[in-house]
Order: structure tokens, then sequence, then C-alpha cells
């Protein structure tokens, strides 16, 4: 509520629906059929630039011959760096 209050309501929806396309991405380009929980939690956490970069990143990097497998472990690699320097935790606590 902060944030809307922050940047307004038409920010932060504009801001949301990003997160929601880049989640979609990850989820049918990254997604091992473990990490949907990890994306998710993920998107919600970080700062939309901090996704963008990642995102960015993942781009550059992606060998085309790389398996689904191999480019999951390669974007919770790039999250988690992210946010350990952040500060946040992206685990989901049960």
């Amino acid at each position: 509520m902060d944030k809307a209050k922050r940047i307004g309501m038409d920010g932060y929806k504009a801001e949301l629906n990003e997160k929601i396309a880049i989640l979609e991405k990850l989820l049918n380009d990254y997604n091992d059929n473990r990490r949907k929980g990890y994306f998710c939690l993920a998107v919600n956490l970080l700062e939309l630039q901090d996704i963008k970069s990642i995102m960015d990143r993942l781009d550059c990097e992606k060998p085309s011959e790389a398996t689904v497998k191999q480019k999951a472990i390669a974007a919770v690699k790039l999250f988690d760096d992210v946010a350990l320097q952040r500060g946040i935790s992206i685990k989901l606590r049960k």
C-alpha cells in the first residue's frame, strides 16, 4: 500500500503488469517444474529494476542449447545473488 501511495495507483498497476509479464516469461522459459513458487516469490519481493536487470542478463547469457533445467539453475542463481545483496530471503516459510 505504501508503494501505491508513493507512485500512484496507475504507476503501481503498470509496475504489477510488468511483473506479471516477466513472471509469465520465467514460468514459460525457465521453470523446470520445480520453480513456480520460487519465481512467484522472487518477482513479488524484488524491485522491478532488479528483476529487469536479471532478465537482461539471462537473455544475454542464455546459450541456445541450454536445457530448461540449466536455464532454471542460472535464473535462480541470479535471483539469489540480487536478493542477497538486498538482504532478502527468497524461501517459502511453511
